[in-house]
């Protein structure tokens, strides 16, 4: 079940899983998903890509840290479940320019199923990314991916 209200993300996926089930990754050019299964229950990670030609000593360990503890809040999972990468000092241009942008990158089994969703979370997220990296909201963007459960192995 999934509901956005008041831009908080409630979810719950129970699944049943054969015994003997392991860690699984699945790699996909620059999208990363980790399943874990414990007691018959699945849980997919959230995965975050951040690129941006900031400087990469402009990006610290805080901002990383502090992304991770956004997302798992945000979309109400544990922080063990968030993995997020940081591509800083990039060599890319937005918009015709090269003025400082960022652009997120959010893979999720879920949280981004409805169209409300996207909205409320990639908004919040959007002034996150702002206010932590110095960058004016209109050059930040978000790309918010739902993924099927079926299509995560």
């Amino acid at each position: 079940m999934s509901i956005c209200m008041d831009k908080t993300f409630l979810r719950e996926f129970p699944v049943q899983c054969s015994p003997g089930s392991v860690l699984s990754l699945s790699v996909a050019s620059t999208s990363f998903l980790v399943s874990f299964v414990h007691k018959n229950n699945i849980s997919t990670m959230i995965c975050a890509t951040v690129r941006s030609n900031l400087p990469i000593s402009s990006v610290t360990g805080d901002f990383t840290r502090g992304l991770s503890l956004f997302l798992a809040q945000r979309l109400r999972e544990k922080e063990d479940r968030v993995t997020v990468f940081v591509r800083a000092g990039q060599r890319a241009i937005m918009g015709g320019t090269a003025r400082p942008f960022v652009q997120c990158e959010v893979s999720a089994v879920g949280p981004f199923a409805k169209e409300e969703h996207k909205k409320c979370h990639g908004e919040a997220l959007k002034k996150f990314l702002s206010d932590q990296l110095s960058v004016r909201e209109e050059r930040v963007t978000i790309l918010l991916k739902n993924l099927d459960r079926s299509d995560v192995y």
